[in-house]
């Protein structure tokens, strides 16, 4: 039984790790009492994986878990057995879906990042945001520890706004440009003559490769 899980962690989780998150989630299981799968071989190890990493810092109120069950588990034992182990912990389950045992790995179908961003020094942000949208084009410097090469940023913006003193953006998370929200800020400075910076980072959601804006879960 194949599983797509959805978390929300507390600001308090903004500083753990990437495999630190994983092993978390495997004890949140192991607590909850689920059958887990495991892999073959002389190292076994839980089939579950994250959807997508998350720098250090960043708060996340949209953590998926891609899990595969050793047996069935009806939906309702499941539901019940989550929301009593994330009572007491800092993490807050939100719901789950079953999927086709072969459907590719959900960190492969993540195509966008919907961030909301607290900035330091908004000054003309909404101005910024409505230069960015109205034009065709703007490039920025993309580096990476191999190479720098210049990027047009349009593509990988699916959405932006400013709301109530925040700015909110659905940005490109997988191949060939990721685009982080510092990079974004950046972008928007240079365009405004200012600079800004973030106070925090909140996921919000993660959404499917299709051409409307698809949560895992929808």
């Amino acid at each position: 039984m194949r599983l797509w899980l959805k978390f929300a962690r507390s600001a308090q989780l903004a500083y753990i790790s990437h495999l630190d998150t994983h092993r978390a989630y495997y004890r949140l299981f192991r607590r909850a009492n689920l059958p887990l799968a495991f892999s073959q071989g002389f190292n076994p190890h839980p089939i579950l994986s994250l959807a997508s990493p998350m720098p250090l810092g960043y708060r996340s109120e949209a953590d998926y878990v891609d899990l595969c069950l050793a047996e069935p588990l009806a939906m309702s034992h499941l539901l019940e057995r989550l929301q009593r182990v994330t009572l007491q912990t800092e993490f807050s389950f939100l719901g789950a879906r079953m999927v086709k045992a072969d459907r590719k790995p959900l960190a492969a179908e993540v195509a966008w990042t919907d961030y909301e961003v607290q900035v330091l020094g908004q000054g003309s942000l909404a101005q910024a945001v409505q230069a960015f949208t109205g034009a065709e084009e703007v490039h920025f410097l993309k580096k990476s520890k191999s190479s720098t090469k210049l990027v047009n940023a349009k593509p990988l913006v699916r959405d932006v706004r400013v709301e109530d003193n925040r700015l909110r953006a659905v940005l490109s998370s997988s191949e060939p440009v990721f685009f982080r929200p510092d990079e974004f800020l950046a972008l928007l400075g240079g365009l405004s003559g200012e600079e800004y910076q973030a106070d925090y980072v909140v996921r919000k959601e993660l959404y499917l490769r299709a051409e409307s804006l698809m949560a895992p879960l929808d």
